[in-house]
C-alpha cells in the first residue's frame, strides 16, 4: 500500500509538488532580497491613511506582473508550438533550450564552471535599466490603483530567474 500510494505521488503529483516546493523555497530564499526592495518601496509611497491596507493596494501592481508573465508565455509557446508543430522537432527544441538554461544558471551560480564554458561566461544580456527606470518613475511615485497594474505590467518584463526556470 505505501509502495503504491508512493507511485502515484511521484508520477501523477510528482511535477506540482515539485514546483509548489521550488516556489515556497524561492520566496523565502530568492524573492524576499531581490523584489523585497520593490516592493517595499511602493508601501513607503502609499498615503499613510492606506497603508492598512497594504495587501489589497499592492494588488493592482501583482496582476500586472502576472499579466506581462502570462503574456510572455503564451507568446513563447505560441512561437515554439508554430514553428515546431511535430513532437520530435518540439521536443529537440526543448531539450536544446531547457539544456542551455540549466548551464546559464550554473555558470551563474558557480562561477568556477564559467573555465568550462567560456563562450557562456562572456554571454550578456543588455538590460535597459535606464529605460526602464525612465518609464516606471511616473507610476511608481503614486503605485496605487491602475498605476500600481501598469507598473506590475513595466517591472515584469525584469529578468527573474525563478521565473523563468518555471
Amino acid at each position: 500500500m505505501y509502495g503504491n500510494c508512493l507511485s502515484v505521488i511521484s508520477s501523477e503529483y510528482g511535477l506540482p509538488a515539485s514546483l509548489f516546493a521550488g516556489g515556497v523555497i524561492g520566496s523565502l530564499s530568492h524573492c524576499t532580497g531581490m523584489c523585497g526592495p520593490l516592493v517595499l518601496g511602493q508601501v513607503g509611497a502609499l498615503p499613510q491613511q492606506s497603508r492598512g491596507a497594504v495587501v489589497t493596494m499592492l494588488l493592482p501592481y501583482h496582476l500586472g506582473r502576472i499579466s506581462t508573465y502570462v503574456m510572455l508565455g503564451v507568446i513563447f509557446s505560441s512561437l515554439v508550438n508554430f514553428a515546431a508543430i511535430y513532437t520530435l522537432p518540439k521536443t529537440i527544441i526543448s531539450v536544446f533550450l531547457l539544456s542551455l538554461a540549466a548551464v546559464m544558471f550554473l555558470v551563474s551560480a558557480i562561477p568556477g564552471l564559467a573555465v568550462m564554458f567560456p563562450w557562456l561566461a562572456r554571454l550578456s544580456l543588455p538590460i535597459p535599466s535606464g529605460f526602464m527606470t525612465r518609464l516606471s518613475r511616473p507610476f511608481a511615485i503614486d503605485p496605487a490603483g491602475w498605476r500600481g497594474y501598469v507598473l506590475g505590467v513595466i517591472l515584469g518584463f525584469m529578468p527573474c530567474g525563478l521565473v523563468i526556470a518555471a
